[in-house]
């Protein structure tokens, strides 16, 4: 599916952002292999989104095609009756969790309440009380230019806190093989999601956590238009009703301001 001139505000969970030229949402593998392609023979500029968290888009938008795989390559797919499954790259955390529950399988509940897709928690070595590295067995991805598709073991992704190989932006990934055990995670999961309910601003449009293990008592309620820093969690900037990404990205350079020499690395990422 394509569609054109669409606001990045409709796309993304901080519901902030621009116009993309072009926003595509492909079928199938076949289908985003074909784009990528086009993209690289004609020199087309390119982004690659899942569910838009952790994400911030300026107000003037994306230039060339934004790729959206949120809702498609969103299989889940047991392995020969074993505590393995195959998950596809779109496939969001609460359907793998839902998945789990009904299957007795235990080990992505560590990911509850993260609003994103599984490739997006790989990309970014995402977590609530956890990382979901320990689940990954290998992640096979395809090649930014759709010329090959490669298969990436635990020990090549270089996994760290927040990160992963993917972050080169050299490879786009279309599944995981992840690794669980037997048994019931459905109480662990409500209560994760209890206590995200009480520590955490989830109410409000946000990314997440915006920076890295940072102490941010000190700005706590500071604000830029609608875009404010929560009082009830402080590491989550919250779009109030009417923020704008240059409010959010005010904001950001007046907390590293306020917070002087104490250096902040951020969570998120800005297109």
């Amino acid at each position: 599916m394509i569609r054109r001139n669409v606001l990045m505000s409709e796309l993304t969970t901080f519901k902030v952002g621009g116009p993309a030229d072009t926003v595509f949402q492909p079928k199938d593998v076949d289908s985003l292999v074909d784009i990528l392609s086009i993209c690289h023979t004609h020199s087309i500029p390119m982004t690659i989104i899942g569910n838009g968290s952790n994400l911030i888009v300026r107000d003037g938008g994306i230039r060339g095609i934004v790729i959206r795989i949120c809702d498609v390559l969103n299989c889940i797919l047991r392995i020969n009756s074993s505590n393995n499954l195959m998950v596809g790259a779109g496939t969001s955390v609460e359907e793998l969790i839902q998945y789990c529950i009904k299957n007795n399988l235990k080990g992505p509940e560590c990911l509850c309440g993260i609003p994103g897709t599984i490739g997006g928690c790989i990309y970014m070595n995402a977590g609530y009380t956890g990382e979901i590295a320990p689940l990954v067995e290998k992640v096979v991805a395809v090649h930014k230019s759709g010329s090959y598709i490669k298969e990436f073991k635990q020990e090549e992704m270089a996994f760290g806190y927040r990160t992963s190989v993917f972050h080169n932006k050299e490879y786009i990934i279309l599944h995981a093989f992840l690794c669980l055990t037997p048994g019931d995670c459905r109480e662990t999961v409500e209560k994760y999601k209890a206590h995200r309910k009480k520590t955490q601003p989830i109410d409000y449009p946000s990314c997440g956590s915006v920076f890295k293990r940072a102490n941010l008592q000190s700005v706590k309620g500071m604000a830029v238009g609608d875009a404010e820093v929560s009082t009830l969690c402080p590491s989550f900037i919250i779009n109030k009703g009417r923020a704008t990404a240059g409010d959010i990205l005010h904001l950001i350079q007046n907390i590293q301001d306020k917070l002087g020499p104490l250096e902040l690395e951020a969570e998120i990422i800005g297109e």
